[in-house]
Formats: C-alpha cells, structure tokens, sequence
C-alpha cells in the first residue's frame, strides 16, 4: 500500500482542491489519500482554456451533462473524457460516460477559461 505522507508532491507542488492527478505505476497498488473531506459548493474548480484535468467533489454521482451544463451552454466544452477514455461531447449530443463519481478524474478541453460551480451534496441535477 502507498501512502502519501504531505499533500506535495515533487515536481506537482501541493495536491490543489478540485484537481485531477494520474499516478503511473508499475505494479497494482493502493493509494490512500487522507485529508477533510472538502463541501463542492464552497470549492468552485478554475479552468484554463484548453484542457484540464478535474476531480468531481460530490458525495453522489450525477449525470456529466447536467454537471457541465454551464460550461456546455456557452459552447465553451469541446470534449470531457473519464479515466478510461469515453467521451461527453455535448455538440454532438453523446454522452458516453454517464454519471460523474466520487474520486474519480475527468479531462476537460474547454475554449475559454470558465469555473465549475458544484451544487451541494443535498441538491440534485
């Protein structure tokens, strides 16, 4: 099992709320990543244009495009993908990851800088 000690990590610098971070290794391992668990609302997640990698805050899992929905309505969201490499493409109308689940990642290729703006945990999409 792979603990990680600090919230740095070398070459990353601190783990940042709301972010997305791939781990490459050789052989299957467990990773345990301990902190306070962070409320998504009091968290919005700043986006650069061109892509990022995310993490989704909320304790439920709910439908990607009602998640993006702000970002899919400018047109600013060109394509979402998940760890595996299914794809939203909202200009296409094709949802081919579903739901958003806790601690996972998801990548992003956005036009223009934007912000994701959770809902609480209490409220649904």
């Amino acid at each position: 099992e792979l603990r990680l000690q600090k919230l740095t990590a070398y070459g990353i610098g601190e783990i940042e709320i709301g972010q997305g971070y791939q781990v490459k290794i050789y052989n299957a391992e467990s990773i345990e990543i301990c902190g306070q668990y962070q409320l998504p609302e009091e968290n919005p997640i700043y986006l650069s244009a061109g892509w990022n990698m995310i993490g989704y805050l909320r304790i439920d899992p709910a439908e990607i495009s009602a998640v993006l929905a702000d970002i899919s309505n400018t047109n600013n969201l060109i394509i979402a993908k998940d760890y595996i490499g299914n794809a939203y493409l909202p200009d296409w109308d094709f949802n081919g990851i579903g739901n958003m689940y806790p601690g996972r990642g998801y990548q992003l290729k956005i036009l223009a800088n934007d912000v994701i703006h959770f809902l609480p945990n209490n409220q649904d999409y």
